[in-house]
């Protein structure tokens, strides 16, 4: 599935683009980095004969939609060191025996450029930085990622393939996140720290998958109103088109289909959070649900519930930080813009329509109480009953393409190849 995968995105590049720089680096950089990624990875068994004894034991996954508080999170909870987490640079080279060879790239890249990703685009990515965990299904081609960073997402077909995780064929969804795996027991090794905290918003598609494969597992979910995350999260995506691309470079039927798409697979995220807590996959044992104002208005008291329920005693290094942080909260001026719903054709009666559910649930939403579920009954779920979610693109109404005058409704979706996912019918 990953050689479809990749299939897709060169012809998304050819079509996008036509013959250049990005085509070209997809059809023989991304292979042969490929190679060496996974050459070096069957090297760290031979040099680090110790990986075959680490275990992954209760790891936290930090989930949510984009924008909903994952990233401060994150960062404040690996700002001591205590826990096992990812810079920018280790992402890009899960393997230990890789990290090796690049030293020599690593310090030229280091002199040259530190900062990859500038705070004015809405995310900063630094060289040396912790960075979302999420980044490692690249190497898969398995997460929405690729539906942001690359033309995939301007492709003519929707590509459900690498957004509905658990609704995946059952060796597929299992590959990747056994390969996630195999990253975090490296850098467990590489980092002398046993608990794994990793950013994952795009992989609450991906969770009964997680569950099952750690069983032990703690969640903690951001939880943000729509009404703050999407145009946030759309204001971010349009700022890394320009910067990776630069502005100029698209259509404005092509933007409109785009944005479209991003807006609705904004709403599928949401459904299924919101499937996951009816269901009891994530409940009261397994998952803190920490609301987005809490972080934003009272920062200690935010971390406090998350280190309860983590069960992490903080170092006086890490209190202080946070109390720092605390202080200059209130004072806290973003650097990038955060544009109107109605740049993106959208506008807030929209929203609260087509969202009620989740804007209701920042009242309601509480994990439900634990119920034994067994690995086989996730798996079960994730093979079967999302089938039918997935398909049906959890019965949410469409709408037209924004400004897109004509479009029916299965254009503002577009075609849907899924001739790689259990789904009967095309999803939209």
């Amino acid at each position: 599935m990953m050689f479809t995968t990749y299939r897709r995105l060169l012809r998304a590049c050819w079509n996008t683009f036509g013959f250049g720089r990005t085509l070209l680096g997809w059809l023989f950089l991304f292979p042969a980095f490929t190679l060496f990624t996974r050459l070096t990875l069957l090297l760290d068994r031979l040099f680090f004969p110790k990986l075959r004894d680490i275990e992954i034991k209760r790891p936290i996954f930090i989930i949510g939609h984009p924008r909903s508080g994952t990233t401060l999170l994150h960062r404040m909870l690996t700002e001591e060191g205590g826990f096992c987490s990812y810079r920018t640079w280790e992402l890009v080279f899960p393997a230990l025996t890789a990290r090796w060879l690049a030293k020599p790239f690593l310090a030229l890249l280091r002199r040259r450029r530190k900062t990859l990703v500038p705070a004015e685009v809405g995310h900063e990515i630094c060289l040396e930085g912790v960075e979302e965990e999420e980044f490692l299904f690249l190497h898969c081609l398995d997460t929405q990622f690729l539906l942001t960073r690359t033309p995939l997402g301007f492709d003519t077909f929707e590509h459900p393939e690498v957004r509905l995780h658990d609704a995946q064929p059952p060796r597929r969804r299992r590959r990747s996140v056994r390969f996630f795996e195999e990253c975090l027991k490296r850098q467990i090794l590489a980092t002398g720290r046993p608990r794994v905290v990793a950013q994952l918003h795009f992989s609450v598609h991906r969770v009964r998958t997680l569950l099952a494969a750690f069983p032990d597992a703690r969640f903690i979910y951001l939880n943000r109103s729509p009404l703050e995350t999407i145009p946030s999260h759309l204001s971010l995506v349009r700022a890394g088109l320009a910067f990776q691309w630069g502005d100029g470079r698209f259509s404005r039927e092509l933007l409109d289909r785009y944005f479209a798409r991003r807006y609705q697979y904004s709403i599928d995220l949401y459904a299924y959070s919101r499937d996951l807590f009816q269901e009891g996959v994530l409940n009261d044992r397994n998952t803190l649900i920490l609301p987005y104002e809490m972080l934003s208005s009272n920062l200690k008291a935010g971390m406090e519930k998350a280190f309860e329920f983590v069960q992490h005693v903080p170092a006086t290094a890490l209190r202080a930080a946070i109390t720092e942080q605390a202080i200059m909260q209130p004072d806290y001026q973003r650097r990038h813009t955060v544009l109107p719903l109605e740049t993106f054709g959208l506008s807030e009666a929209r929203v609260r329509e087509d969202l009620s559910f989740a804007l209701e649930g920042l009242r309601t939403l509480r994990a439900p109480d634990a119920t034994p579920v067994t690995t086989q009954a996730l798996e079960q779920s994730a093979g079967d009953a999302l089938a039918e979610h997935a398909g049906a693109c959890y019965g949410i109404a469409r709408r037209p393409a924004p400004g897109g005058a004509g479009h029916h409704e299965s254009d503002a979706r577009g075609t849907s190849e899924t001739g790689d996912l259990p789904f009967v019918a095309a999803a939209g």
